[in-house]
């Protein structure tokens, strides 16, 4: 029962004194117009943080020096209130604290200190922070149901200074606009919170050409949940910065354009961090200015499957690599595709005649590698969506090179694939300046696959091969081969193969490096082993390292062992052949150690080392046999 008692006495006490607020009414009947006259007010003492002061009759009130109080309210149509440059008004006492426009006028021309900012529903009334004027939410948090600005409707809010708003309240809007809201100056908001800005019902937002909106969020928000959100009519002409911290992760959208809200960008955009989507929109919508999207946002631009609307993008600049989803098409403009380089993928059907896309290539890396290339591509975002079709019919290209990177003979560069139908071949299109006069740039329009790949070309290819020819000539194969012309040409690798797979190389021989006159070559080698099948091929090789193969030649050899032997095997000093015959001996390394043409059956090779050898000799029949020695 004591302790009843008690917590009965402590709610009693904190209940008297949050009653304990005293209102302070202006009567105007000491000076008319200073604030801290106290015999202005029906206390007869200038309003402190225990009073909620009242303005309920026509005049101008002055605020001078800093004032402090924990109300203030103002309700006549000719009432104006004014805080002096060099002044200040703390209206944050307690998180109860709030400052009231319900009629009148009210202009900062100095520092105005709040916890929260509310105007009347359908009452005209005007806020004004002037361009000298600050203002600055506390830190003393909500009261629990309450956004922390409110303009209710016939509000008209005027920005020209710079105001700090921070939100500590993930249930609450920073802002929320159903009046007039216009930006001509610097409107930052950050902290916690349900939307950053939003613009409500009939809520009319302007950010003029001068104004900036910075937008940063703590808390995750849901995936839903969005920084800027609009329902009604919004235009931004300066600049609008929202984001989400790196390091966090923010589940929702940074800038949400609801049912049916005309929204227009000249200015410049630019939104980052989000997990979800840097833009939904549900309308139709003109971009003239310039949307920079990044890389570190979930998509780029989203669209309801309920609500398809065209992003009217005629003169304007998109900026960012990521997905697309826009239902009826982007309409226009210019998207280029970063970071550079980078990748825009389309999730459902596009028609591209009128977006101009440029293109950054900065090495051969592959698609949106840091030394790759950017790529444009289609793909369905699931199996409820039809594949995506691109048409790209007489659509505007530029190719840029990026830090430097010299493209060589056979570059390729897939720039567009979708897994719809491509259609379309590209109009004017700016190809980048290549240094080397035999190369040019050309595009491939794949109609089977729905790809368009970029390669460099030769007017003269490096080496133009006229015939490469393999015959077997005594012990010797001889390879043979001629070239019309050549640039650059370093030298061409022997290969050779007896199962058309696994090559070796046996020799070099060098290129003329340039030339435009007929050049023939050759080349000797004799097989140490023996198979029914010799395949011979070109690998020619350019100063850059590039190269390309020949097709390949191939020697058919008659070969029978079955009537030569030679004994003893391994030997030591000599051999003896079953039947005499012109032969040659061979090393490990293929070289001829020894030869006869002169049929013998008895061989003294006692000067050679030991080791591996082979023993090539002429049968009867005119045919070559080779037959492994092993010496001891």
């Amino acid at each position: 029962m004591k302790l009843i008692l008690q917590l009965f006495l402590f709610s009693f006490l904190i209940a008297t004194t949050v009653s304990a607020q005293t209102d302070n009414t202006w009567t105007g009947d000491g000076d008319g117009i200073s604030w801290n006259d106290a015999n202005n007010w029906d206390l007869d003492a200038v309003p402190d943080d225990t009073h909620r002061a009242i303005i309920n009759i026509a005049s101008n009130v002055d605020i001078s020096g800093t004032q402090e109080v924990d109300q203030l309210f103002i309700n006549h149509d000719n009432a104006e209130v004014q805080i002096l440059s060099s002044a200040s008004l703390n209206i944050d006492v307690n998180p109860s604290s709030v400052l009231e426009l319900d009629r009148g006028t009210f202009k900062n021309y100095g520092q105005l200190n709040i916890v929260r900012y509310i105007s009347a529903f359908n009452q005209v009334n005007y806020f004004t922070n002037e361009s000298s004027g600050t203002i600055t939410l506390s830190n003393n948090g909500n009261n629990g149901n309450d956004n922390r600005i409110e303009i209710q409707r016939l509000g008209v809010f005027t920005n020209d200074g710079i105001m700090n708003l921070e939100g500590t309240d993930e249930d609450y809007d920073v802002i929320f606009n159903d009046g007039i809201f216009t930006n001509n100056g610097e409107l930052n908001i950050s902290g916690t919170f349900k939307r950053g800005f939003a613009n409500y019902i009939v809520g009319e937002f302007t950010n003029e050409s001068s104004g900036e909106l910075n937008a940063s969020r703590d808390n995750d928000g849901g995936p839903n949940a969005s920084i800027v959100w609009n329902t009604f009519e919004m235009e931004n002409h300066g600049t609008m910065t929202i984001e989400h911290p790196i390091g966090q992760d923010m589940e929702g959208i940074g800038l949400y354009l609801e049912i049916d809200d005309p929204f227009e960008n000249t200015g410049i955009i630019t939104i980052s961090g989000m997990s979800n989507y840097g833009i939904w929109y549900n309308t139709n919508w003109n971009n003239t200015g310039e949307i920079h999207l990044g890389t570190d946002n979930g998509n780029m631009i989203g669209n309801s499957d309920n609500f398809p609307r065209e992003l009217n993008n005629t003169s304007g600049l998109i900026t960012g690599s990521g997905a697309i989803r826009c239902h009826d098409g982007l309409v226009g403009g210019t998207i280029e595709i970063g970071s550079s380089p980078g990748q825009v993928t389309f999730r459902v059907t596009q028609d591209l005649t009128s977006v101009y896309t440029p293109l950054e290539i900065a090495g051969t890396d592959g698609p949106g590698e840091a030394n790759g290339h950017d790529v444009i591509y289609g793909e369905r975002f699931n199996s409820f969506f039809d594949l995506v079709d691109i048409d790209i019919s007489d659509a505007d290209l530029d190719i840029e090179l990026l830090g430097g990177f010299e493209p060589v003979y056979g570059d390729e560069f897939l720039i567009l694939s979708t897994d719809g139908e491509l259609t379309g071949q590209y109009g004017i299109i700016g190809f980048p300046f290549l240094s080397d006069p035999n190369l040019y740039w050309e595009l491939e329009y794949d109609y089977v696959d729905d790809e368009v790949t970029l390669v460099v070309n030769a007017f003269v290819v490096p080496v133009k091969l006229t015939d490469f020819t393999a015959v077997e000539r005594d012990q010797e194969h001889l390879l043979e081969w001629s070239t019309a012309s050549e640039i650059n040409s370093s030298h061409f690798e022997l290969q050779s193969s007896h199962d058309h797979t696994l090559w070796n190389t046996i020799g070099t021989v060098s290129a003329m490096g340039n030339s435009s006159q007929t050049k023939k070559y050759s080349f000797s080698h004799i097989p140490i082993v023996s198979h029914t099948h010799h395949y011979y091929r070109l690998k020619m090789i350019d100063l850059d390292g590039t190269y390309e193969y020949s097709d390949i030649a191939s020697i058919r050899s008659s070969i029978s062992k079955e009537k030569l032997s030679v004994s003893p095997n391994p030997f030591t000093n000599q051999i003896t052949l079953n039947e005499a015959s012109a032969f040659s001996v061979i090393d490990s390394y293929g070289k001829i150690v020894y030869t006869t043409q002169n049929n013998q059956s008895q061989i003294d090779l006692s000067f050679l080392p030991a080791g591996l050898y082979y023993l090539k000799l002429k049968e009867k029949s005119g045919d070559y046999a080779t037959i492994k020695l092993i010496k001891i």
